[in-house]
C-alpha cells in the first residue's frame, strides 16, 4: 500500500486560494501542516507575530513545533484545541 501526501493529491495552489477565500469570509486564520515533516502547505490570515517571531526565532521555532508535533497535536479520528502557557490557542484537526 502506497502512502501518499496531501500535496502530491491536491492542488495546494487552488487549496491556498481556498484558505484565503476562507479567511477573507470568516475571519480565522488557518493553516496546513504537513504531518511528515512541519512544512508549512497553507497559510492565511496569520498574525506578524507568527510569522516575523515564533516562526523565525530558534527558541519559539523549537517551541511552536514542539506545540505541533507533540503526542497527540497531530490526531488521526479527533479535534485537539490546545492553549499552551503564552496563551497561544490552536485547533488541530485531521485530514
Amino acid at each position: 500500500m502506497s502512502i501518499y501526501r496531501l500535496s502530491e493529491l491536491l492542488d495546494m495552489t487552488l487549496v491556498q486560494k481556498l484558505a484565503e477565500s476562507n479567511y477573507r469570509a470568516s475571519g480565522l486564520p488557518m493553516s496546513i501542516i504537513d504531518a511528515f515533516d512541519t512544512s508549512i502547505l497553507v497559510s492565511a490570515g496569520w498574525q506578524d507575530i507568527c510569522t516575523q517571531f515564533h516562526r523565525v526565532n530558534p527558541l519559539s521555532r523549537a517551541r511552536c513545533l514542539e506545540a505541533t508535533t507533540s503526542p497527540g497535536s497531530m490526531l488521526i479520528a479527533e479535534c485537539r484545541i490546545s492553549i499552551n502557557a503564552r496563551t497561544v490557542f490552536g485547533i488541530s484537526l485531521p485530514l
